[in-house]
């Protein structure tokens, strides 16, 4: 009788075995299925990294159209983290640090990739501004480097390169995705850079440069580094200053949804300025607004008489 017994249990217990791994298994293929899993803790590009995906793909977006400095992570959204295969990163904003964090303790297993680590982007410079910190020389501009064309090339090759990694049976739907992506961008900087070469530019927040460096304008005074700040005086005297030099154009941030509107107070105080002095004025969607990247560039160029090509 006990040796009957022992055997039931061994055969129940081979049975619960079997059931785990048939579950473990159907699982498995139903995440395969499924695709990965991707968030986005930078909005602003949303639109070229889902162009990206491959069936069954999925894309987060943290704080989409928000300012990703002022993020705050909910309990869902915490749940998605654990669940991400990947996760793209600016590497500087409270939540990018947040991620981090939650990673080393291993609460998050997704790979994460910080944008401004990826070599080969162009970074630009502001101008010094006789504060402290920049010692006599300019200062490293990290704001949103998807903005610069040259830069989203870089950066998306990079996305294609992880997924691929992630999701190998894919490659040649992501590689084709990322050719057709590349095109375009290729299509906007082979006409347009450089096309305000030998310009200068007043701008009201660090966070617009990326938009226009490529195009070969010199950033010559800015007001603010991110809207949170206020102007200080010396900022501001300034930039009204170089206001009154030749080649000047005055570049102000919006926020389009729908129709467009100035960003901040910086940005009128900017307008008014420049309109008093005959100053020409741009527009610029603020880096981290809209869904699309290509979309803020096609806006902006079509503000710029100049940059129109021929």
């Amino acid at each position: 009788m006990a040796r009957k017994t022992q055997v039931a249990i061994l055969g129940l217990a081979v049975a619960l075995l079997v059931l785990a791994v048939s579950g473990l298994f159907l699982e498995r293929r139903e995440e395969a299925r499924e695709g990965l899993l991707v968030v986005l803790l930078t909005p602003g590009f949303e639109d070229e990294v889902r162009s990206l995906l491959a069936e069954g793909d999925r894309l987060y977006v943290i704080g989409s159209g928000g300012d990703p400095h002022e993020i705050q992570l909910s309990p869902s959204e915490m749940e998605i983290l654990r669940k991400a295969n990947l996760i793209i990163s600016m590497g500087h904003t409270s939540i990018d640090k947040r991620v981090e964090e939650l990673q080393r303790r291993g609460e998050v297993k997704a790979v994460i990739l910080n944008l401004v680590e990826i070599p080969g982007l162009i970074i630009p410079e502001l101008p010094e501004d006789g504060h402290a910190h920049d010692n006599g020389h300019g200062v490293k501009n990290y704001h949103e480097p998807f903005y610069d064309p040259r830069n989203a090339i870089v950066i998306l090759g990079r996305i294609v390169d992880l997924l691929v990694e992630l999701r190998p049976d894919m490659r040649d739907v992501y590689i084709g995705k990322y050719r057709e992506l590349k095109t375009k961008l290729d299509d906007l900087v082979r006409v347009y850079e450089g096309a305000l070469k030998g310009y200068k530019a007043v701008i009201s927040t660090a966070e617009i440069q990326p938009a226009i460096t490529w195009l070969g304008v010199e950033v010559v005074a800015y007001i603010v580094v991110d809207q949170h700040e206020s102007p200080s005086p010396q900022t501001l005297e300034k930039a009204v200053r170089k206001l009154d030099e030749e080649g000047v154009i005055a570049f102000i941030a919006v926020i389009c949804n729908g129709g467009c509107e100035l960003a901040s107070q910086v940005d009128r105080m900017l307008l008014e300025e420049a309109k008093a002095r005959g100053v020409h004025v741009v527009e610029i969607p603020l880096g981290y607004t809209g869904t699309s990247v290509i979309s803020k560039l096609e806006y902006l160029i079509h503000k710029i008489p100049h940059a129109r090509g021929s």
